[in-house]
């Protein structure tokens, strides 16, 4: 089959998401194209002011990537204020696939986001769409509800999410998201400890900086080293508000040690580093609909994670999820809690998690367009 995959982000450098791992378990028995588009980044006044910023939005690449033709298509910038801004993406989009589609006759197409950075396709090309619900991206329910009704299956990575689409799209399911386990079972953390001089420290880490806004697991960290002295934390990734909150907090590197954001290759090393892993999400939409990799990660390695009680991972309710109220007490305690447990790995758990096995649950979905 030749199918097209529209991301809910672009692919870029310091992240692999949901849709590459499944182009990735994939690509043997289908042919893929992608979309990918400009971010506009850096996000600094002299980049965004720069007129030659959005002539580049504006061009047409096509490279070969190791797991598909990525296609770089134009763009323009959200300007909310513009109300025709939705219609005139869409439009733009539908002149992409049809472009494509003359190329390379397309099988099906599925697409992750909400619209906002390219458009939604239509069922009018004639072609086959899943869509697959990877976030709540807040959008006004006309929106959402476009995204659900004009395709012909709907995969939810979480069961709150399944919800929302069985409202609108009888054709719904479940596909979570998971984690490469044989590679993260497989890694060791040992030159990652030695790179950061942590040979002898309790480590505690949270890679990839999703978290509350309250950033509450900076003072949890903090908490949890009064009861353990010898606690680190190991941050990766990218983001200004934590680096900047840490440096007010910890401006020596005492306790926090910023990595950033590592190549993807190196991922699994830095969790096998871990003694407890860390989500430190809120009761919200945001985090209650979502299916976050990082815990599957973190249960691969064998490591104990600190958890909100969202209900997609109390349903997944994994032995070594440490549930606690999220704030700086209720994790700090939760922290405490995973340095006595005892690493170990939950294969029989993890089978249905392997992405080689969500990958063949998607593949059944395009299959049964076809």
């Amino acid at each position: 089959m030749n199918i097209l995959w529209i991301p809910h982000n672009s692919w870029g450098s310091g992240r692999y998401q949901r849709d590459q791992y499944l182009i990735q378990h994939l690509g043997e028995q289908h042919k893929f194209f992608s979309f990918a588009w400009d971010d506009f980044r850096p996000h600094t006044l002299s980049h965004l002011a720069n007129p030659s910023t959005y002539v580049r939005s504006l061009t047409r690449r096509t490279r070969e990537s190791e797991i598909s033709t990525v296609i770089k298509v134009p763009r323009i910038p959200r300007f909310r204020t513009f109300p025709g801004r939705i219609s005139f993406r869409n439009s733009m989009l539908k002149r992409e696939i049809r472009r494509l589609h003359r190329q390379t006759p397309l099988d099906v197409i599925v697409f992750s986001g909400c619209g906002e950075a390219v458009g939604i396709p239509s069922r009018s090309l004639g072609i086959p769409i899943v869509y697959d619900y990877v976030d709540w991206f807040s959008v006004p329910d006309e929106i959402e509800a476009a995204c659900l009704s004009e395709v012909n299956a709907v995969t939810c990575v979480s069961s709150a999410l399944l919800k929302r689409a069985e409202l609108v799209n009888s054709n719904s399911c479940l596909i979570t998201n998971g984690a490469e386990v044989s590679r993260f079972q497989a890694a060791g953390g040992a030159a990652v400890r030695a790179r950061f001089s942590l040979e002898q420290n309790k480590v505690v880490s949270l890679i990839g900086l999703t978290t509350s806004k309250s950033l509450y697991f900076v003072d949890a960290v903090m908490k949890a080293k009064m009861t353990e002295p010898s606690l680190k934390c190991l941050l990766v990734g990218r983001s200004a508000d934590v680096e900047s909150r840490i440096q007010a907090v910890d401006p020596d590197g005492e306790v926090f040690v910023f990595v950033g954001p590592v190549p993807y290759s190196e991922i699994p090393e830095y969790f096998a580093a871990s003694d407890v892993g860390l989500y430190p999400g809120d009761l919200i939409p945001f985090f209650e609909y979502a299916s976050p990799i990082k815990v599957v990660e973190y249960t691969a390695a064998g490591k104990p994670v600190v958890v909100p009680q969202l209900t997609e991972l109390q349903r997944m309710d994994f032995p070594n999820f440490i549930f606690a109220s999220p704030d700086a007490n209720g994790f700090s305690d939760g922290i405490s809690k995973g340095l006595l447990q005892v690493p170990q790995t939950e294969t029989n758990i993890l089978k249905s998690y392997d992405w080689s096995a969500i990958a063949t649950q998607f593949d059944g979905v395009l299959k049964g367009l076809a």
